[in-house]
């Protein structure tokens, strides 16, 4: 006897069947599906939703495989589930990650061999000999500055915030100068350790470091953006929700903007400057601004181009450092900021700077 279903679910009611009841070797036509659904359920359905629901299970990642039937009168397709969970990712996709992994500052041996070992369980092939590969690479655990396993439960927990809107406090930590251990910060004068309360926003990573976006409610007007880096974080508790002027706040941030600003994650205002930089070098531009960078201008003998960006002071002074042979004519709207920078322009070659 059917027991009586809830039309909400037929896609779980869909999923169900294709789970249970076909493989590589049977597989089920859109009929044989509303006859059972029905029949299981008591639901009724039509043909156009359970292909509309067919759709979203791919969507959502399910191995669902389409082939085309054929009966007595006509061709028709049938479904089924696939248990070949290799076609989720492809070997080159696999190898990228297991070596975005290995190749990690800031994520130690241990943690690294337990991340790739998931693999074991998706992927019976030779790529996930990497493991090997760990061990010409990756230094010693006691050598790591910092416990890999706590930062992503970490993660996890801000991932969590995130997903519902609830504000964090974090117990921060610093880098020992001496001994490249972490160490509860105190500021001088004080005896507790430093304590932070934020909205988080995002999570991101940059030059391989694993950072926090939140927003700060008590800081200084114009200051309420911070970044933080994660392996920076001892613990983490919730200590309330977004209010209705956070959540606009939030849907508000523009995430690719402030990225674009902040190359490095940096404190700081973001500053508006222009450059001229050999179109041959163009590559250094894209890989420290982005492929989206405002090119302005070329030169009569297209030998240089124009690049007008928004980016931290900090973030600046990192960028003409290192490529000052190759700049020319940088201006620079911020006029405490051109001070600052003038006397490091002089000292590299004394190109023009206003």
């Amino acid at each position: 006897m059917a027991i009586k279903g809830d039309k909400k679910l037929l896609g779980a009611y869909l999923l169900d069947i294709l789970k249970k009841e076909t493989d590589n070797n049977y597989a089920k036509t859109i009929e044989d599906i509303i006859e059972e659904i029905f029949e299981k359920y008591g639901v009724k359905v039509d043909r156009r939703t359970i292909q509309r629901y067919i759709k979203m299970l791919k969507e959502c990642g399910y191995n669902v495989i389409s082939e085309e039937y054929e009966n007595s009168n006509y061709h028709q397709k049938s479904y089924y589930i696939s248990d070949e969970i290799n076609e989720t990712f492809t070997d080159a996709e696999v190898r990228y990650i297991i070596d975005a992994i290995i190749f990690s500052k800031h994520i130690n041996k241990k943690m690294a061999k337990h991340i790739i070992n998931q693999f074991r369980d998706l992927y019976s092939n030779p790529l996930v000999e990497s493991l090997k590969y760990i061990n010409e690479i990756k230094p010693d655990d006691e050598k790591k500055l910092l416990n890999s396993q706590d930062m992503f439960v970490n993660i996890e927990a801000i991932h969590d915030a995130i997903r519902r809107k609830q504000k964090i406090k974090i117990w921060f930590m610093e880098y020992d100068d001496i001994k490249g251990k972490l160490k509860k910060y105190i500021k001088k004068n004080k005896t507790n350790q430093e304590t932070y309360e934020l909205y988080p926003f995002y999570m991101i990573p940059s030059n391989d470091i694993y950072f926090l976006i939140g927003y700060n409610d008590s800081a200084e007007k114009g200051q309420e953006i911070y970044t933080m880096r994660l392996d920076h974080i001892e613990k983490i508790e919730t200590i309330g929700s977004f209010t209705p002027t956070i959540k606009k706040k939030y849907k508000e941030f523009d995430i690719n903007k402030f990225i674009s600003e902040h190359p490095i994650m940096s404190y700081g205002d973001a500053i508006e400057c222009e450059f001229w930089y050999p179109i041959k070098r163009m590559v250094d531009v894209y890989d420290f601004f982005g492929i989206d960078v405002n090119v302005c201008g070329v030169n009569k003998g297209r030998e240089y181009v124009k690049i007008k960006v928004r980016i931290t002071g900090w973030a600046l002074k990192i960028w003409i450092g290192g490529h000052i042979e190759f700049i020319k004519n940088v201006k620079v709207r911020d006029k405490s900021f051109a001070k600052e920078m003038n006397d490091i322009i002089k000292s590299f070659g004394g190109i023009k700077y206003e």
